[in-house]
């Protein structure tokens, strides 16, 4: 969807709502296996006049839940979960009520934040798709990286 110059679009495979999330299977998780996108999945809309930089600098619309398994997590889970909210890029120590980066401003393009759902972890703002590349590569890699309780989304 087209919102005041800004696009939602999926920059990195994850399984669209339409999908069941909630499957939890015994075998290992992989990669792309532990999130999904809410809404549709559209084209960019980019054509091939534009430059890879010129397209990582297009606003776009987050909404993604990573599948977190909660009811496995431990105390150490929850601090580490904590302490790997403050390493990402923007955060907003400041927030009185939900984990924030970027801005404690949701009127503002600059803006993203967390809520711990049954689901998993869902995230949502607006941000470039250059930073939301990287926040989100380092948001996984920081997950797996510390083992976190995650599950494949279907």
């Amino acid at each position: 969807m087209i919102n005041g110059g800004r696009t939602h679009v999926r920059t990195r495979p994850c399984h669209p709502s339409n999908e069941s999330p909630l499957v939890w299977q015994a075998a290992p998780v992989q990669e792309d296996d532990w999130c999904y996108d809410n809404g549709e999945e559209l084209s960019s809309g980019f054509g091939p006049e534009e430059t890879a930089g010129e397209v990582l600098q297009q606003w776009m619309e987050v909404d993604r839940v990573y599948c977190v398994a909660w009811q496995q997590f431990t105390s150490a889970d929850w601090d580490t979960l904590g302490q790997i909210y403050r390493d990402l890029p923007g955060w907003q120590p400041f927030s009185s009520d939900v984990p924030r980066w970027y801005s404690l401003d949701e009127d503002r393009n600059l803006h993203l934040w967390a809520s711990i759902e049954p689901s998993g972890l869902m995230v949502a703002g607006v941000l470039t798709q250059g930073m939301w590349r990287d926040w989100d590569t380092q948001f996984r890699h920081a997950i797996t990286s510390h083992g976190l309780p995650r599950f494949k989304c279907a």
